[in-house]
């Protein structure tokens, strides 16, 4: 059996053949079915590092690289060359070094941070050869991609026949969409790689109740640095100056420290709903609603920003 962090309590049929295989089979579905299930599958690549990560964790580094190869074969068969080195860089590498830091005791905040700066660098290496390859520019070459699938959504307004006042409505936002992706392409490309590998951590988390313990604070003691909220602060400052360069710069910034800061606000929440409680029904249902009803999720990110000042989860003495 492959060596166990002290975390897991290894089970007897835990082999490395055996979550080799299942996971491998659980990659496969996943691929295929993101591949080819339309909207659904934009929202299952969320789940991709999930099996190579539970397999490095339970079973040891040679279970996730073997899972790795497995799912590299399958997405070349599947979806070709391109999309073979774009796993690799997103999930593969990434997942790896979040397998070698959880195994290694490494708190999961810290974990998740170094497989995205992984994940950042060799999709960004990945991004700067193609541009090269193409005689162009990475601005550029998103810029035109951004621009083909406008084009695309424009063309489906045509089809389904809406006109007039609802489309230039639709058309303005469009527009707006895609300005705010060609400025602050980069730090949503962190930020959603951030989201697949802290998703892929909670679900680790949620597959190994009552097994095993990740190590790290509890989710419900989380807290960003206390420094990086004078970076937010600067950054919401420079979007009033007028230098251009400035402005998307400081807009990249905050599309990657605001997400971190709604985080915060989940956690100082979970802290309150653990202290009274909650069941695990009542938890879910409050998180979705937090998530999905404006504007709840402002709400819960000025939490996380006011936490500096106010530390929320501070024990409360009582004056009589």
């Amino acid at each position: 059996m492959a060596e166990q962090p002290k975390h897991v309590q290894p089970r007897h049929n835990q082999t490395l053949l055996g979550t080799t295989l299942i996971c491998s089979a659980l990659s496969t579905v996943l691929l295929v079915a993101a591949a080819y299930a339309g909207s659904v599958g934009a929202f299952l690549h969320v789940f991709l590092a999930v099996p190579l990560v539970i397999a490095g964790y339970t079973a040891g580094i040679m279970a996730a690289v073997l899972v790795l190869l497995v799912s590299l074969g399958v997405q070349f068969a599947t979806a070709g060359g391109a999309a073979f080195l774009l796993y690799l860089a997103q999930i593969g590498l990434p997942g790896v070094c979040l397998v070698c830091a959880l195994r290694h005791n490494v708190g999961w905040p810290r974990a998740v941070f170094y497989a995205l700066l992984v994940g950042g660098t060799a999709v960004a290496t990945l991004a700067i050869i193609t541009a090269y390859m193409a005689d162009s520019n990475v601005s550029a070459l998103v810029a035109n991609y951004i621009d083909a699938e406008m084009e695309q959504i424009h063309a489906v307004y045509n089809q389904a026949g809406i006109e007039g006042q609802q489309l230039k409505e639709l058309v303005a936002v469009v527009e707006a969409t895609a300005s705010f992706l060609k400025r602050a392409y980069a730090g949503i490309t962190i930020a959603a790689l951030g989201l697949v590998y802290l998703v892929t951590v909670v679900v680790l988390y949620t597959v190994g109740r009552g097994r095993f313990t990740l190590p790290g604070i509890a989710f419900h003691n989380f807290k960003i640095a206390e420094p990086a909220i004078w970076i937010l602060i600067g950054a919401g400052f420079s979007l009033l100056l007028p230098m251009v360069w400035l402005k998307i710069a400081a807009l990249n910034v905050l599309t990657v420290l605001l997400p971190l800061y709604f985080i915060q606000g989940i956690a100082i929440v979970a802290f309150y709903f653990r202290k009274k409680a909650f069941s695990f029904l009542a938890r879910l249902f409050a998180y979705t609603i937090v998530l999905v009803i404006n504007p709840l999720p402002l709400i819960v990110t000025a939490l996380g920003i006011f936490d500096l000042w106010f530390d929320f989860r501070k024990p409360r003495v009582k004056t009589t």
